[in-house]
């Protein structure tokens, strides 16, 4: 039986909807696995709309290209069927159109991201990572949305060997090829051989050692500023960050219109744009879909390969 993949279209006013038909007008004569719309049918051109499901009636106070709670609330919906169906088993890959955070949490206080949404619905006893995938580079991140000044005590009580293993793990199974990893180190220099440490890079390293004992092709941590170079990308298909815009600043600046982001670590594979809802090009045709059409073939050819 072929997998089929959930799509959600994201904040309804955003431009979800558009970019998820044109990517499957691009796409769907191509792919192997089936597909189910978590959206409203009402939002996508007639082809497309027996491909939908959604319990969720039509909010007649949205307004395309406006941030609203109403959108967030028809958003938060359709995340929680999500959810449901691939624990029913009635979907077996997830891949998500962008939301608004302000406008779900109206409805949902501390809501932070579909990261952690995910991590906390479709968890296993693994450590979830947010991922990228892109064209130039692959990364995980070690931390995300925490400030910058908790980020040293947060790494060093971080389950780093797991993490490290989990995300090598996982983008095998995404790329169907061997992995060769590195972790950027979290001070100037990786810690300048402790004159610029406070523990957290020795820490790493520690992981790192562990993980070549038990025979994962990872080094680290190296210079986290000599790391996104085209020399260094040759050796390293994978890359550890420490946090957030260490690692999201380069990827953002190779991938400006494609890439795709990545929970590692799920029950179920979940995949989603690299950008966000865009609700000033909403409604005009002119977003890009690309990201979209990398999520859902990526997401197709790792079903395929299970």
């Amino acid at each position: 039986m072929k997998p089929v993949i959930g799509i959600t279209l994201g904040d309804p006013a955003g431009i979800g909807p558009e970019i998820v038909a044109r990517a499957l007008e691009n796409l769907l004569d191509k792919m192997s696995s089936r597909i189910l719309i978590l959206g409203h049918p009402g939002l996508l051109p007639d082809r497309y709309r027996p491909l939908c499901h959604s319990k969720v009636d039509w909010d007649e106070e949205i307004r395309i290209g406006e941030e609203s709670p109403a959108s967030g609330r028809m958003a938060w919906s359709w995340l929680q069927e999500s959810v449901q169906m691939a624990r029913d088993g009635k979907i077996q890959g997830i891949v998500n159109g962008p939301v608004s955070k302000k406008a779900i949490a109206f409805h949902i206080s501390g809501f932070v991201g579909q990261t952690g949404f995910y991590a906390e619905e479709l968890g296993t006893e693994k450590p979830v990572l947010m991922s990228f995938w892109g064209k130039r580079m692959n990364l995980c991140l070690l931390t995300h949305h925490i400030p910058l000044n908790r980020v040293s005590d947060e790494i060093q009580k971080l389950p780093l060997v797991e993490m490290f293993r989990t995300g090598m793990e996982g983008f095998e199974a995404l790329l169907g090829s061997s992995i060769q990893a590195v972790v950027a180190g979290v001070n100037p220099h990786a810690g300048e051989g402790g004159l610029l440490d406070c523990g957290t890079d020795r820490e790493i390293a520690r992981a790192v050692q562990t993980c070549q004992q038990q025979g994962y092709a990872i080094e680290g941590p190296l210079p986290g500023d000599t790391l996104f170079t085209p020399q260094a990308l040759k050796r390293f298909n994978l890359i550890f960050a420490a946090h957030h815009d260490q690692g999201l600043a380069p990827f953002k600046a190779m991938h400006p219109f494609e890439g795709l982001g990545i929970s590692i670590g799920l029950s179920v594979p979940r995949m989603t744009v690299d950008h966000g809802t865009a609700f000033e090009l909403a409604g005009k045709g002119i977003a890009s879909s690309q990201s979209m059409e990398d999520a859902l073939w990526m997401m197709d050819q790792m079903l395929m390969r299970r």
